[in-house]
């Protein structure tokens, strides 16, 4: 839109006068820095749970006890029996209720508070102030040193 008013008015865009970024030295270097300070992040990640995660789905496939050093390849057999179990299916209907009920009771309380205390009426600051309260009052003061209490 801007171009086009420009160009009607006989005049250059500021986007074509502006000079394009250099790129060149600092380019790697910001890629460098992003690279360094994100490492560590990725770095735990990949230990803490991308390798974990891989060795659960491989070790899934095998017959091994966790304690000897002997381990088959079992193939799907051990998705089968888990599956052929009725306490297995009965667990996992469990947890699929537990977590759809706890999602929308979480959100269904949380919306109905928001919804609460979104006025601006005398009654919706008494309900924020009590919703708050519990935050003000918890937090710490820096204790005072023995220096600064002589002074």
């Amino acid at each position: 839109m801007a171009d086009t008013v420009a160009r009607l008015a006989g005049t250059t865009s500021s986007r074509a006068q502006a000079s394009p970024r250099r790129r060149g030295l600092t380019s790697w270097q910001d890629r460098l820095a992003g690279v360094i300070m994100g490492g560590p992040a990725l770095i735990v990640f990949i230990a803490m749970f991308l390798i974990p995660m891989v060795l659960a789905v491989v070790l899934s496939f095998t017959d091994w006890n966790g304690y000897s050093l002997h381990f088959d390849f079992t193939g799907l057999d051990n998705y089968a029996k888990a599956f052929k179990n009725p306490r297995t299916l009965d667990a996992a209907a469990f947890t699929a209720v537990i977590a759809v009920a706890g999602t929308i009771l979480c959100n269904g309380i949380g919306l109905g508070v928001a919804a609460l205390i979104a006025g601006n009426g005398r009654g919706n600051t008494v309900l924020r102030t009590t919703m708050v309260w519990r935050v003000v009052l918890s937090r710490r003061t820096k204790p005072i040193s023995r220096h600064t209490a002589s002074m």
